[in-house]
């Protein structure tokens, strides 16, 4: 079984060296060209993306860390996946989208959860994926799921 990733560490580290570098290129490009450059746009552009980026790495790290702290204190399901709820953004071959999950607890009872967003290539299917679920004893609705990819 395979981890499925979820998408705010590419995201973020793509915002971060990518757009903000862009943002650095056409400044000097726009330098040498033009003489007069207007540094508080270029300044800006570069501040909103980091800044963006920076919140998306940091939302990575808490769902990482609350993940982690849920494995080692929670209880641990195994879930079936009953949907799969896309997302309109594509991270360039990958779909985004929330899955799903139905697990049973230890009173018996069904329950169902939606776990945040994750990286699915084309060729994932419902079939071919599972969950688990931790959750914390003391909190119910306090809950991480963790997707896994089926290799056959």
């Amino acid at each position: 079984m395979e981890s499925v990733k979820t998408p705010w560490f590419k995201v973020g580290i793509f915002m971060l060296f990518f757009c903000n570098g862009l943002v650095v290129f056409l400044a000097i490009t726009f330098y040498f060209i033009h003489d007069a450059v207007n540094w508080f746009l270029h300044l800006s552009m570069f501040s909103v993306w980091t800044l963006i980026a920076l919140m998306l790495l940091v939302k990575g790290m808490l769902s990482k860390r609350r993940l982690n702290r849920l494995k080692k204190m929670g209880s641990c399901y195994e879930a079936k996946i009953k949907n799969l709820i896309l997302s309109t953004a594509r991270i360039f071959n990958y779909a985004t989208a929330k899955a799903e999950c139905i697990y049973v607890n230890k009173a018996g009872k069904s329950c169902m959860v939606v776990s945040g967003y994750h990286l699915f290539s084309p060729f994932d299917k419902k079939e071919n994926l599972c969950a688990k679920i931790y959750v914390d004893d003391k909190n119910l609705r306090r809950y991480a799921v963790e997707v896994f990819r089926i290799i056959q």
